[in-house]
């Protein structure tokens, strides 16, 4: 088990299986695990042995309430996980002299880790599983309002606020934080192809009834607006499961070498050009 610090002594611990072949070029994968997941411990065997031509990452979220996580941002509105990320991927380059891509998998609270930190750090492709891409101003945060899992991150001020309201405080300047509680706040808008490849697993119904429409559906909204380029799969099931875990990501990912190495985009979409795009 290893760790990194932070400036304001937030520690981040880690488990790294560097790739039993190439490893200082091999691709590596960052593993963001789901709420009440972030037990700090060794892996499983199955683990430790899979995937030889490929270097594992685990990082653990023990912040938040119990614990438990906190959406690999941050808690009190201090977003210290945005230096722990840094330092991690530092450490993999300098310490461990890892040169390899970066790719990304992350199921619900590890989905949104996925994309959040996966957009803001330009990793090559991310796979999320149901994630959750926006926090506030949601079904899924609002059927939770009286567990303490969100304020531990922002505060119970901002618990029952409106997506109207998200975006006007983040527009008008008057609460910009805000933008961190939306997993898509640093896609790269300007060059879309420098985004990464997204592979999105959702089921056809989640745990509250407007998930679908507000986290799934949201995500491809800002994708397609975007012009990024992404591969989505709904199932017809119901319930908030694992969908696809790691190893079919990495399967995922082996797949798709030729697009991941040769990136373009689509032109980006204006909401007004298209009424597909939904006002979510």
């Amino acid at each position: 088990m290893e760790k990194v610090t932070c400036s304001t002594g937030q520690e981040l611990y880690f488990e790294c299986r560097p790739a039993f072949h190439n490893p200082e070029t091999s691709p590596i994968l960052i593993q963001f695990h789901g709420w009440s997941g972030g037990t700090v411990e060794p892996g499983s065997t199955d683990y430790l042995l899979s995937f030889p031509d490929w270097t594992l990452i685990r990082p653990f979220d023990t912040f938040g309430f119990a614990r438990n996580g906190c959406w690999w941002l941050g808690e009190n509105r201090q977003f210290f996980f945005l230096e722990l990320m840094d330092a991690l991927v530092a450490s993999l380059r300098e310490t461990h002299g890892l040169k390899g891509d970066l790719y990304a998998w992350g199921s619900s609270m590890g989905g949104f880790g996925a994309l959040f930190h996966g957009f803001r750090q330009k990793f090559k492709a991310i796979c999320a599983n149901v994630p959750q891409v926006r926090i506030l101003g949601t079904d899924y945060v609002n059927n939770q309002a009286e567990r303490p899992l969100i304020p531990t991150i922002f505060d119970p001020g901002v618990l029952r606020i409106t997506w109207e309201e998200v975006q006007r405080k983040i527009q008008s300047g008057e609460d910009p934080d805000l933008r961190y509680s939306d997993a898509t706040c640093f896609l790269d808008t300007e060059n879309p192809e420098n985004n990464p490849l997204v592979f999105l697993s959702q089921t056809r119904y989640d745990s509250t009834p407007g998930y679908f429409t507000q986290q799934c559906l949201y995500l491809v909204d800002r994708l397609v607006e975007a012009g990024c380029n992404f591969e989505m799969a709904v199932q017809p099931r119901q319930g908030h499961t694992i969908l696809r875990d790691f190893a079919m990501a990495i399967q995922l990912f082996e797949s798709h070498q030729d697009v991941i190495h040769t990136p373009f985009s689509c032109p980006p979409v204006r909401r007004e050009d298209s009424p597909a795009l939904l006002p979510i």
